[in-house]
């Protein structure tokens, strides 16, 4: 099992898309049709009154971690649905949920899709996290970030050494960084 799913994931294998049952899709997807057809998808809250948002409409909560276990799609994709879902204009929002749902095939392991989307917020020349900054430190644990999820991608194990290793330079940026900024606001 790859690091980066035990580590940044903290899950264990096997978590496969809608527990590899087409029932399970069915189920989330006509909850999520009935509630666009009742125009009961808002923005701005999670479950209330019978309406919510993407992940209240799904789950009838607010608990994203539900994912796991009642759809067997990894928490992060909720929480990255959760946030596409309140930046989107209003009609555009009341269908995401299905689409987001129509989108993913059972029974499929979705932390290579996850490990992708992290990839490009990161590197992405135009819109990634690292045209964010110019600071070189920075950048460099953005790259190496990248290199341990593109390592996932490409079906190697990412080792708890090479993990903490990262980690320990993020750290140490931000220290960095924070320590830069304390300098300059003293500065001003």
């Amino acid at each position: 099992m790859s690091i980066l799913k035990v580590r940044i994931t903290e899950i264990t294998d096997g978590l496969i898309s809608f527990l590899g049952d087409e029932k399970v899709k069915e189920k989330y997807l006509k909850r999520v049709i009935a509630h666009r057809k009742a125009d009961e998808i808002v923005q701005g809250y999670y479950w209330e009154d019978g309406k919510g948002c993407a992940v209240g409409c799904t789950l009838h909560s607010s608990n994203h971690f539900a994912y796991e276990t009642h759809l067997g799609i990894p928490v992060q994709l909720a929480y990255i649905q959760d946030g596409l879902f309140e930046r989107l204009r209003n009609g555009e929002a009341k269908s995401f949920p299905e689409q987001f749902l129509q989108a993913i095939p059972v029974g499929v392991d979705l932390y290579p899709a996850y490990w992708k989307f992290m990839l490009f917020t990161l590197v992405d020349p135009k819109n990634g996290l690292i045209t964010a900054t110019d600071n070189e430190r920075v950048q460099t644990v953005i790259r190496r970030t990248a290199a341990l999820y593109q390592k996932a991608i490409d079906g190697a194990d990412v080792t708890t050494a090479e993990y903490d290793e990262v980690y320990s330079d993020a750290l140490a940026a931000r220290a960095a960084r924070d320590a830069l900024d304390a300098l300059a606001a003293r500065a001003a």
